[in-house]
């Protein structure tokens, strides 16, 4: 697998998503590498969320259907030109026929799916023979990083429990439940290694700090203090900091995976 990394990639990130720039660090070496992705029709992803990154992570490409269970999130990506087709559905209990997706994309979505495994048999069970599943996800090296940064497990837990992250699964793993429910890896890539986690983490841990009642990204975004920050300051400071992290993205070190798997 071929990524064409561009700084520019991170920088509509930046420009976008400043006041989480967590965020805009990790989303954007998946937009490089999803740009690059061909995909055949009818195509299906599974967590559209509100649609948001959406239209950054899939920029001129059409999905057909798009299914979440988040009822509000979904109000707003039905308004998202990138969709056909906006449905609340379950992963883990789709109400689609039988082999009817070519293509099958989820962009770190199967880590907060509690039963992963049966939505991977109902991933097989809607994908067209030779049809491919192709999704990201943080891995088993990611919870090591995470215990290792983290000054306790209350910290861990809180954490997973923000983000609603039941899993952290290897290639390993991956390639057994894949292969359980005729499906085969064609090509992987590890990105994120533990440089990128550190300053990653950090970022995290300051946006989510409450200096009242809500998170800090959130005064950022939308509340009145807003108009007190230097946004076009602040985005090119962002993006003299984290232009390095983005350039060592791709890592066989990495502790996050990108698979491509197809039907057999």
């Amino acid at each position: 697998m071929k990524i064409k990394l561009n700084k520019h990639d991170l920088y509509r990130l930046i420009e976008n998503f400043w006041f989480a720039p967590n965020d805009a660090l990790l989303r954007s070496v998946e937009v490089s590498i999803w740009k690059n992705i061909k995909f055949k029709k009818p195509v299906m992803e599974i967590g559209v969320g509100d649609g948001i990154m959406d239209k950054f992570l899939f920029k001129n490409k059409i999905i057909d259907v798009g299914i979440d269970i988040d009822a509000k999130g979904i109000i707003n990506a039905k308004n998202n030109s990138l969709y056909k087709k906006v449905v609340f559905m379950s992963a883990a209990n789709m109400n689609i026929h039988n082999s009817r997706f070519n293509t099958i994309i989820a962009n770190s979505t199967f880590e907060h799916i509690k039963y992963d495994l049966k939505a991977i048999s109902e991933v097989s069970r809607v994908l067209k023979k030779n049809g491919k599943f192709i999704f990201c996800v943080p891995t088993d090296r990611f919870a090591g990083l995470l215990s290792q940064n983290s000054k306790d497990e209350s910290e861990i837990l809180s954490y997973n429990k923000r983000v609603s992250q039941f899993h952290y699964r290897s290639l390993r793993e991956w390639t057994k439940i894949l292969k359980t429910n005729g499906l085969k890896i064609v090509d992987y890539k590890y990105y994120f290694p533990e440089n990128v986690f550190k300053m990653w983490y950090k970022l995290h841990k300051l946006v989510v700090l409450k200096p009242y009642k809500r998170e800090l990204w959130s005064y950022l975004k939308d509340s009145p203090l807003r108009k007190f920050i230097p946004e076009t300051v602040v985005i090119k400071l962002l993006k003299i900091l984290l232009l390095p992290y983005y350039y060592s993205i791709v890592s066989d070190d990495g502790v996050w995976i990108f698979i491509i798997s197809q039907k057999t």
